[in-house]
């Protein structure tokens, strides 16, 4: 997946620890828009973004389903890994399908405790699984 990465836009939605759009911009990327819902991790994320001068990392203190609703870029690669055990997945992916995120270029990175199977239409690129974790590169067939 690395040579999409470099020069895209990414999103790191569920971002946690946010690796997953940090590395991204590692790797090459123009910026990442990390969006996470917890206060102290999100300040944590933004002490240590300034310390690297990640000016093209943003972080948007939010529920990433409800940021979904209102986000209006589009993103070349969204990361998706939320939250094991909460079944979040197929709420997302909805979101992701009616949002201006998306479009027929948008990769979307699943990671998920089981195997996921998609309820919308979307064209799995490649599965496979890593130890306990599931991971999908998918796209969502845009209408």
């Amino acid at each position: 997946m690395q040579p999409s990465i470099v020069g895209a836009n990414c999103l790191d939605l569920f971002a946690g620890s946010g690796a997953l759009g940090i590395e991204a911009v590692s790797r090459g990327a123009v910026s990442s828009t990390l969006v996470e819902q917890d206060k102290n991790i999100s300040n944590i994320l933004r002490e240590s973004l300034k310390i690297l001068g990640a000016d093209e990392i943003v972080i948007h203190e939010a529920d990433a389903l409800q940021w979904l609703k209102v986000a209006d870029q589009i993103f070349d690669i969204i990361f998706l890994d939320p939250p094991f055990g909460e079944n979040m997945i197929e709420q997302s992916m909805s979101l992701l399908a009616e949002s201006e995120c998306v479009d027929e270029q948008t990769l979307i990175y699943v990671e998920s405790e089981s195997l996921w199977q998609a309820e919308i239409n979307v064209e799995v690129i490649k599965q496979a699984k890593a130890g306990q974790v599931n991971y999908m590169l998918l796209k969502i067939a845009t209408v």
